[in-house]
């Protein structure tokens, strides 16, 4: 199978992945709408475009393609600011499936096999607390109806539908308490159930405070411990002020869980290693850590306290050729005793095992 991409660097490497890598056979970069046509003209059959191509509308350039090229499928790539009419424009446009940044890598992996005809996993869920992934949603009528929430960003979200949804356009989504006057702007059915796409209408300013910590990390605590599962790439617009508010009388060990931070920005990195100086606990502990949040940790060592619990790294064994996510519990292959490789070069890896939590 051969996939075609627009130039977006961050979806490139994630297509470099073992989970997705395994299911094409060739992966090419498009610099341009002419040569995303002449790559699709070649035999390539799986397109992925963002929908902000260079001086040309991701839309328009789908819609070419289903035209001419119908039997090609199409992911489209939108970002999390577009309104209601726009999200129509991406459904019109004829695209096989839409996801909507900051991009979820299981939720992404799942429409790219999709994409693909490859087997995939049930659909994402969101935790709203520690054990809810459901929201209300509530017709104008009055009928309140449980759906399951995904990819859910500050202009919207998807709502999965285990039973029939209702054919109201006009909603409101009652997320922890609070209620979202809400459109629904497409439906289409899947494998899975039906799924539709939400376009918030106005939020209010805790609304979108609510939003914003949701889609930004979870908080779980137990015992003495704090966890934040953070939820997408560390930037500087994360509210880490409000994480600080929530932490600030904590004393125990905070632990931030890592493992769907593939993209660290250094003003992300500033900003949240300034949260984590105001904290008033030093027992930090950092838990399936990628690669950019390591180097990051390394150009900064002095602004990063605690000790890393885990790594999240790619490895792979040249014997038997088995790749899989592990930490630094193995240096051998499990299946067949040989040495592993693994993508961080020797500094970076020492620097990770002198930081590793002791054993308590």
């Amino acid at each position: 199978m051969n996939v075609v991409i627009s130039n977006n660097s961050h979806v490139y490497q994630l297509l470099l992945t073992p989970p997705f890598r395994r299911a094409y056979s060739t992966l090419s970069v498009a610099e341009s709408m002419e040569s995303i046509m002449a790559m699709v003209e070649s035999g390539h059959r799986i397109v992925i475009i963002d929908t902000e191509l260079y001086d040309a509308s991701g839309f328009d350039t789908v819609r070419e393609i289903k035209k001419r090229w119908p039997e090609t499928r199409v992911l489209l790539i939108t970002h999390a600011g577009l309104d209601a009419s726009e999200m129509r424009m991406a459904v019109d446009s004829g695209a096989d499936e839409i996801s909507i940044l900051p991009i979820d890598k299981q939720e992404f992996l799942n429409q790219f096999l999709r994409l693909v005809g490859a087997p995939h996993r049930r659909l994402p869920r969101i935790d709203l607390t520690d054990t809810q992934e459901y929201v209300i949603l509530k017709t104008m009528m009055g009928t309140e109806i449980r759906t399951r929430i995904l990819n859910l960003h500050t202009a919207g979200c998807k709502l999965y539908f285990d039973a029939e949804m209702p054919s109201d356009d006009e909603v409101i989504l009652i997320i922890n308490g609070i209620e979202i006057n809400s459109l629904i702007v497409w439906r289409r059915e899947s494998s899975e159930g039906v799924l539709a796409g939400v376009s918030f209408t106005a939020p209010s300013p805790q609304a979108r405070d609510i939003i914003s910590e949701l889609i930004s990390w979870r908080m779980v605590q137990h015992d003495s411990t704090v966890s934040i599962h953070m939820r997408r790439s560390i930037t500087s617009s994360l509210p880490f002020d409000s994480l600080v508010a929530k932490l600030q009388e904590h004393t125990g060990t905070v632990r931030f869980d890592l493992r769907r931070v593939t993209e660290i920005t250094p003003p992300g990195a500033i900003s949240w290693t300034y949260a984590i100086s105001q904290l008033a606990t030093d027992r930090i502990l950092y838990s399936d850590v990628h690669a950019p949040v390591l180097f990051q940790m390394m150009m900064m060592p002095d602004r990063f306290p605690g000790h890393i619990e885990s790594l999240r790294m790619t490895y792979h064994c040249p014997g038997c050729g088995v790749t899989y996510e592990e930490g630094l519990e193995h240096d051998t292959c499990m299946v067949c005793g040989g040495p592993l490789k693994h993508e961080l070069p020797p500094d970076a890896l020492q620097f990770a095992k002198s930081r590793i939590a002791p054993n308590p």
